[in-house]
């Protein structure tokens, strides 16, 4: 009798895994060498989490501002979301700082604010 249930448990196991290795995310062991199901639901809900910020960052990325002068930015500062995410985006502000196109100074002239300035990237 033990070893049937013994049986039972480890192919359960086994099928969860092979459930959580299609869906590409690493099984956590839970306590006594099991898998633990309240373990593996938030493991995939942290993995889906992960790659919905991953997808957004990529998004947020890939939009670009272009100024009346064609010149493209990352960020519309003129826009206060825009200019909330410029604040934190470190690499975006090197990238201004290193900029030294004149066109730049002639957009902010115009009253057109771009931030995270692409020069061919």
């Amino acid at each position: 009798m033990n070893k049937m249930l013994l049986g039972g448990f480890s192919l359960i196991a086994t099928m969860e895994v092979a459930a959580l290795e299609w869906q590409n995310v690493p099984p956590i062991q839970g306590p006594n060498f099991g898998y633990s199901n309240s373990t593996n639901s938030y493991q995939q809900q942290q993995y889906q989490q992960q790659q919905q910020q991953q997808q957004q960052q990529q998004q947020q990325q890939q939009q670009q501002y272009q100024s009346s002068r064609n010149n493209n930015y990352q960020y519309d500062l003129n826009n206060d979301s825009d200019r909330l995410r410029y604040s934190i985006d470190t690499e975006a502000q090197m990238r201004d700082r290193t900029n030294y196109n004149p066109s730049v100074q002639m957009d902010r002239n115009n009253g057109e604010y771009g931030g995270g300035y692409y020069n061919g990237y």
